[in-house]
This record gives structure tokens, C-alpha cells and sequence, in this order.
């Protein structure tokens, strides 16, 4: 399916405050249609599966340890990604250009659900070719989907 231009300005008012109402969106000096028109056009996004409805924690607030991992792996080995996808911790995975191949991105409840993920990972990169991976712990997360979040008192900035 071919996103029609409305689709797209749609589509960009939900990206740029998806908290808006749809009369908000249909008010908007970018759109300029009714409610019902857009209801029309965000089911019709939802069903084509362009649209979704997800929720941000604040990993900051809710105590949660985020993490990034660089893993050198070779696209002929799509089972890496595929082992990966199943595990609930893990929020991203993208394949990227240059020396590592995936950046992997997740969030755990606490050290000893971090130390169970990397066990996985470990078992998982242990039968590839490549056998190679960094670990970037994060110290702070100021924006998740083009939000800023807030940073506990005392946190380093």
C-alpha cells in the first residue's frame, strides 16, 4: 500500500503529538478536513499496519536499566536477529553500515534480568560465525520517540 499525501500530513501530526485528538488533527493548518475523514483514514493506516499504538516508560523514573548492544554479525545469519526478536527486553533491533552490523536496543527491570539477557545473548552470538558484541550501558535517557523524558534528581546529565 502507497501512503496518499493526507495520509502522510496524518501521519506526521501523530508523530509530531500523538496525544491529539482527532479533532485536534482535523484542525490543523496542515490538514484542514473533518473528524470523521480522519477517523476514516487513521482506521485505515491502523489496519494497513502503518499506524500503531504503543506506550513509553520513562526508564529514568521507573528505576528500569536501558542498554544498547553492538553486535558484528553477517547478514547471512538471520538467525541472530530472529532469536533476538523473541526476547521481551529487547525494544529494537536495526541493521546498520559499518564495522557492527545490528544495534540492538533494551530495557530490563533490574541487574539480574540484565545478567539472564546476556546470557541469551552470549548462548545466541556463541553459535555465529562472528562470535562478537559490545555492550553500551546507558546512564541516562533523555527522549524516547522524539519525547524528552524526565531525569531523576541526582543522575549524572
Amino acid at each position: 500500500m502507497k501512503l496518499k499525501d493526507i495520509e502522510k500530513k496524518i501521519m506526521n501530526e501523530l508523530y509530531r503529538n500523538s496525544s491529539q485528538t482527532q479533532i485536534e488533527i482535523a484542525n490543523s493548518n496542515n490538514i484542514g478536513m473533518t473528524r470523521q475523514t480522519i477517523a476514516k483514514y487513521i482506521k485505515r493506516l491502523d489496519k494497513s499496519g502503518f499506524y500503531n499504538y504503543i506506550s513509553f516508560t520513562n526508564p529514568n523514573l521507573a528505576g528500569l536499566r536501558s542498554f544498547f548492544l553492538e553486535i558484528k554479525t553477517n547478514p547471512q545469519e538471520p538467525e541472530i536477529v530472529n532469536k533476538l526478536k523473541l526476547k521481551q527486553d529487547i525494544t529494537t533491533i536495526d541493521g546498520i553500515i559499518g564495522t557492527t552490523s545490528l544495534i540492538v536496543k533494551g530495557v530490563t527491570q533490574n541487574n539480574s534480568e540484565f545478567h539472564k539477557l546476556l546470557n541469551t545473548v552470549d548462548s545466541v552470538i556463541s553459535a555465529s560465525i562472528f562470535q562478537h558484541y559490545h555492550i553500551i550501558d546507558c546512564l541516562s535517557v533523555f527522549k524516547i520517540a522524539g519525547k524528552e523524558v524526565t531525569i531523576q534528581k541526582g543522575e549524572n546529565n
